[in-house]
C-alpha cells in the first residue's frame, strides 16, 4: 500500500523538539556556495523539522561545508564535514561537530584536525575512544574528555584523493577500515596500529586490469562478515561488478560476481561520500544503487540475499528523472525499511523527496522538500536503539513416539535491534531424558527425538553481543500418524500442515505453489489447495500445478521501433525474442532493465514492461570565427540527433558579436543535432567609433581629422586659427594644436580659440634673437 505524507515543515521553531526518537535524521551537504552543511529531522508523524542543529542551538551553531557523515555512538552523534566553513556562510563550522544524540544540544566543535585534513567516516571504539576518519588518516578521540590523543599508525596519508581513509567499522575487538589505495586496514585499537592489511582478491580483477589498480571502496558489516565493493584506486568512481565477502572468523575472502544483469555497488572515491551500500538489522540481505560501474548511477537500487548470493533489482526509476543524491541510502534498523533521499526532474536539482521503501522495494511513504533549498541529502541516522534481551514462551512441541519433531527456536527470545535469527542457541540440556532428547541440527532449529510417552521440558540458551538467557521448549511425547505431501513431476510447491497428528485429529494441509505457479488439484482428485485430512493413519498426498502466465509489455522509446511490439501474456519461465531497431539517425541504447543487447531471448519471470531506449546518433559541430582572430567560440564538438548543445561566441578586442551564420543573433544559443554536420560560423564587426571635432568660437579657427574610425586607430587631428585669434587649448586639457588621438571609444572634441587684443597703436617690443617675443598684454606670441 502506498502512503503519501504530505509533511509539514519547520524551521527555527519556537516549540523546539525537545527528543529526537520517534523519526530520523538526514545529513545534507546542503548547498555549496551559500550555506553551511545541515541535519533535518524526519518524524514519524509526518512532521519536518529542518536544519534542527540550529533550530536547537541558535543560528551560531552550525555545522561544517559539505558533511558526509553522521554517526551515533554512546548517546552522542558526531558529523564530520569536509571543510570548516562553506564560501557563503558567514558562520565558522567544524570539521568535526559533536552533538546530544537525543536532543541535538551542541557539545563541540574543532575547526580543523590537529594534523589537518578533510572529515570522513567515524565509528565508536569503545567506551571512551572514538576514530575519525580524515583525508589525512585515523585520528584517536577520547570521548570523555574530547580531545584528540593522537592518530593511528600505519595508515597511509599521501593526499587527499589517494591516501584517504573511508568506511571505518569495529567488530570483535578489531578495527577495520578502507584505504582508498591500500585495500582494507585491519586495526589494533589497543596499540592505536595497523596490524594487517587485506588487499583486493586476485580474481575481483578483469583482463586488462593492471595489479594494483583496485582497492576497496565501502564496507558493511552483517552475519559476522564484511561485506566490501570493489573499486578503481585512481579515485574515477568506476567500480567492479563483483562484492567481496571478508568473513571476519576465518580471515578469508571470496570475490561474489553479480547475478546476470544486476550491478555491484556504486563508488565516490573521487568526491568521497559513505556510498549507498548498506545492510539490514531485520533480514540477511544488503542494499545498494549500482550500474554501469560508476559513481552516477542513481536511478537503480539492488538487494542482495546472503543466503544465496543473488543479486536482485528492486528499485527503478530510470524512467523517470528521479535520482539518488550521493550516498542517501540506508536501511533502518528498527523497520528493515529502506530510506532514500532523491532529487527530483534533475540529477541536482532544489526539489527533493525522501522516500521509504519495504525491503523488497515497494513504497510505503514520502516526505516532500519542496522549498527551493538545494539540501543535497548525503546519508541517513537513525536514533540509537537501548537494547535488552528477553527470553519468550514457547509453544509446547508435540513429538511423535520413536520419531521425531524439528522445534522452530528462532524466536526464543527478542531483542528490539538484533534479527532474531542471529541470535546464538545452544542446549542446555532435558529435564527428563528418558522421554526425549534433544539437539541442534540447525542455527535455528532444535530436534527432538521421543523416546517414550510423556512430558518434559528442553533447555536452551540464546546468546547475544549483549547477554544470555535460559529458554524453555515444553515437549509432549505421544503415538502420532505422520501425514506427507509432495510436488508432483513439473510442479514446484511448499506445504503446511504436514507433520505427525494424534489419532483422530483433523489435519488442515496446504499446498503453496512457488512463485510462477499455480495449484491445479491434489492427486486424489481434490481442487482445492487447502483441505482438511482426518488422521485415522498414515497419509500421503501430490500436489500438481501449472506455470502461470504474466503480463509482458514490450514498447519502444523514441527513435525506432520494437519486435514484437505490443502486450502479451507469457507464461512463466518461458523466453521471448526481442529486437530492438533504431531508426534513421538513432542507435540502440539500452532495453529498461539494462541489457545493452539490442537482439535478446529475455526470460519471463513477472508482470513487467520492457522498454527498448534509443540515443540519437552523433553528428560533428564545427564552429569556426570570421574575420579570422575577430573572437573565440565554445561548444561541444558533436551532438546525438535530436539532442541540444549549448555553443557561444564571445569577440576580441576590438570587435562585436554580428551574427552566426544560420542567422541567429544570441551570442550563446543551443544547437539541435539534425542528422548532419552542423557548421556554425560565428560573424563578428569590428568596432567603429566616431571623432567629432568643433571650434570655439566657430570663426576661431578651423578643425581637421572629424570622421569614423576603427578601434585602436591613431588619428591626427590638427586646430588652425583664423586670422586675429590664437589657440588656447582643447576640451580635454590638451595644448597641442596637432596631436594624435587614439580611438578606443567615441569621442567628441572642441577647439578653443581667443581674439587677439584690437585699438592699440604702440608696436610690438621685438628684443634679440635670444629674447621671447610678447605682445602688448605680455603673452607669449
Amino acid at each position: 500500500m502506498l502512503v503519501i505524507v504530505f509533511c509539514s515543515l519547520r524551521a527555527y521553531a519556537d516549540d523546539k523538539l525537545t527528543s529526537f526518537s520517534d523519526g530520523f535524521f538526514i545529513v545534507n551537504e546542503d548547498w555549496y556556495g551559500h550555506n553551511n552543511s545541515t541535519i533535518n529531522w524526519f518524524g514519524n508523524d509526518g512532521t519536518i523539522t529542518t536544519r534542527v542543529v540550529q533550530t536547537v542551538n541558535g543560528s551560531d551553531h552550525q555545522l561544517g561545508c559539505t558533511a558526509p557523515v553522521g554517526k551515533i555512538w554512546n548517546g552522542l552523534m558526531y558529523i564530520t564535514s569536509k571543510q570548516a566553513q562553506d564560501p557563503g556562510a558567514n558562520v565558522t563550522g567544524g570539521r568535526l561537530t559533536v552533538c546530544d544524540a537525543k536532543t541535538m544540544k551542541f557539545v563541540k566543535k574543532w575547526e580543523e584536525f590537529p594534523n589537518g585534513g578533510d572529515g570522513r567516516d567515524v565509528c565508536g571504539v569503545s567506551a571512551d575512544k572514538v576514530y575519525v576518519g580524515s583525508t589525512n588518516g585515523i585520528y584517536v578521540l577520547d570521548s570523555k574528555t574530547m580531545e584528540f590523543t593522537g592518530q593511528v599508525r600505519g595508515v597511509g596519508s599521501d593526499g587527499l584523493y589517494s591516501g584517504q581513509v573511508g568506511t571505518i567499522i569495529a567488530m570483535g575487538g578489531k578495527v577495520y577500515a578502507v584505504s582508498q589505495k591500500d585495500g582494507l586496514y585491519v586495526i589494533d585499537p589497543a596499540k592505536d596500529a595497523v596490524t594487517d592489511t587485506i588487499p583486493v582478491p586476485a580474481d575481483a580483477y578483469e583482463a586488462g586490469d593492471k595489479y594494483g589498480s583496485l582497492s576497496f571502496g565501502a564496507a558493511v558489516l552483517k552475519s559476522g562478515c564484511l561485506w566490501l565493493s570493489v573499486a578503481a584506486v585512481s579515485g574515477s568512481g568506476s567500480a567492479k561488478n563483483v562484492i567481496v565477502k571478508y568473513d571476519l572468523a576465518k580471515g578469508t575472502a571470496t570475490t561474489i560476481p553479480m547475478t546476470a544483469g544486476c550491478y555491484g555497488p556504486a563508488n565516490s572515491w573521487y568526491a568521497w561520500t559513505p556510498d549507498g551500500l548498506c545492510a539490514s538489522e531485520k533480514e540477511d540481505c544488503l542494499f545498494w544503487n549500482g550500474g554501469n560501474g560508476s559513481w552516477f548511477a542513481k536511478q537503480t537500487i539492488y538487494r542482495f540475499d546472503i543466503k544465496t548470493n543473488e543479486t536482485n533489482l528492486i528499485i527503478d526509476l530510470q524512467d523517470t528523472n528521479d535520482n539518488l543524491y550521493g550516498a542517501c541510502l540506508r536501511c533502518n534498523p528498527e523497520t528493515g525499511d529502506i530510506v532514500m533521499g532523491l532529487s527530483m526532474e534533475q540529477p541536482y536539482g532544489n526539489d527533493y523527496q525522501i522516500r521509504v521503501y519495504t525491503s523488497t522495494g515497494e513504497l510505503r511513504y514520502t516526505y516532500y522538500l519542496k522549498d527551493g533549498n538545494y539540501w543535497f541529502p548525503s546519508v541517513p541516522v537513525f536514533p540509537q536503539v537501548e537494547r535488552k534481551l528477553v527470553a519468550d514462551t514457547i509453544s509446547e512441541a508435540l513429538v511423535p513416539l520413536s520419531g521425531y519433531k524439528d522445534v522452530d527456536i528462532t524466536h526464543a527470545a527478542h531483542d528490539n535491534f538484533l534479527i532474531h535469527a542471529l541470535m546464538k542457541k545452544e542446549v542446555f540440556g532435558v529435564e527428563d531424558d528418558s522421554v526425549a532428547s534433544a539437539e541442534l541440527y540447525d542455527a535455528n532449529f532444535l530436534r527432538v527425538t521421543g523416546k517414550k510417552s510423556g512430558r518434559t521440558n528442553v533447555k536452551i540458551n540464546v546468546i547475544t553481543d549483549v547477554d544470555t538467557v535460559l529458554a524453555i521448549v515444553p515437549v509432549n511425547v505421544a503415538f502420532q500418524y505422520l501425514l506427507q505431501a509432495k510436488s508432483a513431476p513439473h510442479s514446484d510447491f511448499t506445504f503446511s500442515g504436514t507433520g505427525y497428528y494424534l489419532p483422530g485429529e483433523t489435519a488442515t494441509l496446504e499446498a503453496k505453489p512457488a512463485y510462477g505457479y499455480e495449484f491445479t488439484r491434489w492427486s486424489d482428485g481434490v481442487l482445492d489447495a487447502k483441505r482438511e485430512v482426518l488422521m485415522n493413519g498414515d497419509s500421503s498426498f501430490t500436489a500438481e500445478a501449472k506455470r502461470r502466465n504474466f503480463a509482458i509489455t514490450v514498447k519502444a522509446g523514441v527513435g525506432g521501433s520494437v519486435l514484437p511490439e505490443g502486450k502479451y501474456d507469457v507464461a512463466y519461465l518461458d523466453t521471448m525474442k526481442l529486437t530492438a531497431v533504431p531508426g534513421e539517425h538513432y542507435n540502440f541504447s539500452r532495453w529498461s532493465d539494462g541489457v545493452k543487447t539490442a537482439v535478446r531471448d529475455f526470460v519471463v519471470t513477472k508482470d513487467q514492461t520492457i522498454k527498448a531506449n534509443f540515443e540519437g546518433k552523433p553528428d560533428s559541430v564545427k564552429l569556426s570565427v570570421f574575420p579570422v582572430n575577430a573572437g573565440t567560440v565554445s561548444g561541444a564538438k558533436t551532438v546525438k540527433y535530436g539532442s541540444k548543445i549549448y555553443v557561444s561566441a564571445r569577440a576580441a578586442t576590438g570587435y562585436v558579436f554580428s551574427h552566426w551564420s544560420d542567422g541567429e543573433t544570441n551570442t550563446g544559443r543551443y544547437v539541435t543535432g539534425n542528422g548532419e554536420t552542423i557548421e556554425l560560423t560565428a560573424v563578428f564587426e569590428e568596432l567603429q567609433f566616431d571623432l567629432a571635432l568643433a571650434a570655439s568660437p566657430a570663426d576661431g579657427g578651423t578643425v581637421t581629422g572629424a570622421g569614423t574610425y576603427a578601434y585602436g586607430s591613431d588619428v591626427t587631428i590638427t586646430a588652425e586659427s583664423a586670422e586675429g585669434y590664437v589657440f588656447t587649448g582643447w576640451s580635454d586639457g590638451e595644448t597641442s594644436a596637432e596631436r594624435v588621438v587614439t580611438m578606443t571609444e567615441s569621442l567628441s572634441l572642441v577647439a578653443n580659440f581667443e581674439a587677439k587684443p584690437t585699438g592699440v597703436d604702440t608696436p610690438a617690443y621685438v628684443g634679440t634673437e635670444n629674447d621671447a617675443a610678447y605682445d602688448l598684454v605680455g603673452r607669449t606670441i
